[in-house]
């Protein structure tokens, strides 16, 4: 079954949004075809891809914290209509992927490179037999920028491009030494376990204030709301004290100039002006390390640029789809 394009669709405005999001759902979902992939140590993935005619490439979508790939119907919808296969998946502890914790509200991962091992599992197993010989590409936000950044540079791939929206080549913290907050993180995951629930961490509250949300459009932040308060699988909002640490720690993971020089292929990053969750000064040192990146700065937009203001969200796809429709030299 392949998805047709219709190239003649617009980005949906705020007040649009609700009928646009009831109607794109169900079209979506009958013509993906879905699956639970089993990964490199047996946790199995929960996965949604939709293919079109024609297709021009494949894009695969890794979501951020706290995500799932439902968020990105709209995304996937863009590209769609645009020519291109789309590949979600929930990353391991969200979304209806497998969890290594019990409490469904915690993040967890023992080592941060177990979301690449499980990214180049599932482009072994599920993309490349499927993406009818197409190229491929990435599309990821935040946390997902920093596994496809250790993706990239640590294994073999088949990717031709890649995009990113506010990667997470560190996150913001207080403001104490870097040396100070390791070593708590390090005592907090030795001290609590790796498991427990870091102690500085959120908790899931079904009402949260708009105003302290990562996002600008009212209606996006809403719907994406209601598909959490409705099941609990999509409810994650406290980090398990080994996630802490292992966020922490992958900024010097990332920085190492012998494993970014190993991404040879066009990357766009995309960054947001009002990011209060990662260190852009940070993601800007990776940028100058790599010579193949393009930065775009994208104004009044906040740490979710997709769900921003009306000018950041259609900025956003100009660039991504013009990026991935770019012919390269």
């Amino acid at each position: 079954m392949y998805f047709t394009p219709n190239k003649d669709f617009k980005i949906c405005s705020e007040e649009e949004y609700p009928e646009f999001i009831a109607r794109v759902t169900p079209l979506i979902e009958e013509a993906s075809i879905s699956g639970s992939h089993e990964s490199f140590d047996g946790l199995k993935l929960s996965y949604r891809y939709i293919k079109v005619e024609n297709a021009k490439a494949s894009v695969v979508i890794l979501h951020g914290l706290t995500e799932f790939m439902q968020k990105y119907y709209e995304m996937a919808w863009y590209l769609l209509n645009s020519g291109y296969n789309v590949f979600l998946y929930d990353q391991r502890g969200h979304g209806l992927s497998g969890r290594e914790v019990d409490d469904p509200h915690i993040v967890h991962v023992n080592d941060f490179m177990d979301y690449a091992r499980d990214l180049d599992s599932f482009m072994k197993g599920v993309v490349e037999p499927n993406c009818d010989g197409t190229p491929i590409y990435l599309c990821s936000h935040s946390m997902g920028g920093a596994v496809v950044f250790l993706y990239l540079s640590r294994f073999d791939n088949p990717v031709k491009k890649a995009a990113f929206s506010s990667p997470m080549i560190e996150p913001k913290t207080a403001s104490l030494p870097r040396p100070v907050l390791i070593h708590f993180f390090r005592k907090q995951r030795k001290k609590e376990g790796p498991t427990g629930k870091f102690i500085y961490s959120g908790t899931w509250n079904p009402d949260p204030d708009f105003n302290k949300a990562t996002d600008k459009s009212y209606n996006r932040f809403l719907s994406n709301l209601n598909i959490r308060r409705a099941d609990i699988r999509y409810q994650n909002s406290s980090s398990s004290n080994a996630w802490i640490d292992e966020s922490y720690e992958i900024r010097s993971k990332l920085l190492d100039r012998k494993y970014i020089s190993k991404i040879k292929i066009p990357m766009l990053v995309m960054l947001a002006d009002e990011d209060t969750l990662v260190k852009t000064s940070t993601t800007l040192r990776f940028v100058k390390l790599n010579k193949n990146i393009e930065v775009a700065h994208i104004s009044n937009s906040k740490h979710t640029i997709y769900t921003s203001s009306p000018e950041a969200i259609s900025e956003f796809y100009r660039r991504l789809i013009e990026y991935y429709d770019k012919t390269e030299s």
